[in-house]
């Protein structure tokens, strides 16, 4: 999954949006503009690469009552250490940046199956 991908669904999933996903030939025109309450891809936020606005999804998170944990860990000596993110008992995650491992762990305490 891309990281664009991966911020259409948190933006889904976590943030309440509704997506409109125009690939390489959108729709014409009918008069009528979006569908309300829409948005193209290229409007949403860069969730899992800017700290700022993956903040963001930490205060949604917050606001439904999720509990949250953010560290480093390192499992196995000699290993690079890795960020982590927690919200609630369903959501955990870690990878390369903090602001990922936020949207992999929000993602999966809404209930989105993510693989591993």
């Amino acid at each position: 999954m891309t990281d664009r991908e991966l911020d259409a669904l948190v933006a889904e999933k976590v943030m309440g949006w509704r997506i409109e996903r125009y690939m390489t030939n959108p729709p014409k025109p009918t008069g009528m503009g979006m569908p309300p309450d829409s948005t193209t891809i290229a409007e949403i936020p860069a969730y899992s690469t800017d700290i700022a606005a993956a903040w963001e999804v930490v205060e949604k998170m917050r606001a439904q009552g999720f509990d949250n944990q953010f560290s480093w860990r390192a499992d196995r000596p000699g290993h690079r250490s890795r960020p982590f993110a927690c919200f609630g008992r369903n959501g955990s995650a870690e990878a390369d940046t903090l602001q990922k491992a936020i949207c992999l762990a929000a993602l999966k305490a809404v209930g989105v199956k993510m693989d591993d």
